[in-house]
């Protein structure tokens, strides 16, 4: 009830068809009647519907900063709509409820999987709504660093990092490896886990390796990383077989009562472990590979073995160096003369052999004249006699002594003279015998030829074995 000849009614709902009355009086008070019928209210426009960012509203492109998201609101419209908008977070609740943003504005400060929906009002009225969820599409980085390589591992460290939604508080890595030359990686990850540091051990010497890395951002999208062409080491240089000089350094040679020991050193300080075989002279291996410190000793050899030794780091092997057990050095040999007779010489032979040991003796004998030794007999044992010799001749003797390696040594002696033959004094050696050195009594008429040694009587041949002995 005015004086004033406009009124606007307000707070009206929108697209609604409404009739306004007017009254007034005259002067008389008579009350005249006008109406107005069928008067429809607007309707605010369209924002653009949820999920949808083309309308009255629209969404400016959404950036993210430290994780956190920022999207702007405007208005296509000219008409004076205000913008109000809500945020609701991931699991439904409602974080920040209709609120009026300046056309234009910018919803900062909002997390992955909110969503910001908006709409225009012209303070009593609202238009229907658009929204916009908070999504994060790009992948995240993945950066692998190659770290240590050996012969057998490889180490690499792994990051992610995500400009947009940002990585979960607890990263979870996968690494795969393949060689270079293989197309594909495995399906199944060699391993899942935390660290961003991982070895791949059990690798093979001098092989490239490729090794993949990947991880997921808070949003699920998964990253990928690689190093690519990474090259294993390779165990150095044994020396080769037959060859001391390399990584492996055989010490020494020694004997000790025919048994020999050797020692193996490596000549680098990386922490390769030493390992080696025995095989004999035959080809027989009598002991297989075995791990040996450093500087280690192999005992209780023979002559012929072959040692064999060679680096490794537990899954691969260098190439081999070798030494074979031998024995060099000539054996001593002596020889000393024992009994003389008419026709025999004993002697006993001296020979000694610190390293392989003595295998046999060969005793030799000629005349002090001859220019070529003669009667050879070759034993184990160290005492020898020479028969069946001349008597009254002077004989020269040596022996040679033979080492288990065929090492040898000789020894002579010489002016060995045997015994000369007796000459019989006649009348009263008719029974003279020279081994006894005396006459034995005879029985008359029946041992005039007897000889002690025989204990029978021969039968002489008259004139001729008046001195005969059967010796």
């Amino acid at each position: 009830t005015t004086t004033d000849t406009s009124v606007t009614f307000t707070g009206l709902t929108q697209n609604i068809s409404y009739d306004v009355k007017v009254t007034t009086e005259d002067k008389a008070g008579n009350e005249g009647t006008g109406e107005a019928k069928g008067i429809v209210t607007g309707t605010i426009p369209n924002a653009g519907g949820e999920g949808t960012q083309t309308g009255a509203i629209t969404f400016g492109g959404l950036s993210w900063t430290s994780g956190k998201a920022n999207v702007t609101i405007t208005k296509t419209t000219s008409d004076d709509y205000k913008i109000e908008y809500k945020i609701t977070n991931s699991s439904g609740e409602v974080t920040t409820n209709y609120t009026e943003i300046a056309n234009g504005g910018t919803v900062a400060n909002l997390n992955l999987g909110d969503i910001v929906t908006a709409r225009l009002t012209d303070g009593t009225n609202h238009g229907d709504s658009a929204s916009i969820t908070v999504t994060d599409l790009n992948k995240p980085t993945v950066t692998v660093t190659k770290g240590a390589v050996t012969t057998n591992s490889i180490t690499v460290t792994a990051s992610g990092t995500d400009k947009e939604a940002g990585m979960p508080s607890i990263i979870t890595y996968k690494y795969y490896i393949k060689e270079t030359t293989e197309i594909n990686y495995k399906e199944t990850a060699d391993y899942t886990t935390t660290d961003t540091s991982v070895i791949f051990t059990g690798l093979t010497q001098n092989i490239s390796y490729d090794i993949k890395v990947t991880t997921e951002d808070k949003a699920g999208n998964e990253g990928i990383g690689e190093a690519k062409g990474i090259v294993t080491g390779t165990i150095p240089n044994a020396g080769g077989d037959e060859i001391q000089i390399g990584a492996i350094k055989f010490g020494g040679l020694s004997w000790n009562n025919g048994k020999a020991n050797v020692t193996i050193t490596k000549t680098i300080s990386d922490d390769y472990k030493i390992e080696y075989k025995v095989t004999n002279s035959t080809g027989t291996i009598t002991t297989n590979y075995t791990e040996i410190a450093n500087g280690g000793t192999v005992d209780n050899l023979n002559l012929g073995d072959v040692v064999t030794a060679r680096l490794t780091d537990g899954t691969n092997k260098g190439n081999s160096a070798s030494i074979t057990v031998a024995d060099k050095n000539p054996p001593t040999a002596g020889i000393t003369v024992g009994t003389v007779t008419r026709t025999e010489i004993t002697v006993t032979a001296t020979g000694t052999d610190a390293e392989s040991g003595v295998k046999n003796y060969t005793f030799e004998y000629k005349l002090s004249t001859s220019n070529s030794y003669t009667g050879t007999t070759k034993k184990t044992t160290t005492s020898h006699t020479f028969e069946g010799l001349t008597a009254g001749q002077t004989y020269n003797i040596k022996v040679t002594v033979t080492d288990n390696a065929g090492n040898t040594k000789e020894a002579t002696v010489a002016g060995s003279t045997l015994a000369p033959t007796p000459t019989p004094t006649p009348g009263k050696d008719d029974l003279w015998d020279p081994d006894l050195g005396s006459t034995p009594t005879p029985t008359p008429g029946k041992d005039d030829l007897w000889d002690p040694d025989l204990g029978s009587t021969p039968t002489p041949t008259p004139g001729k074995d008046d001195l005969w002995g059967a010796d």
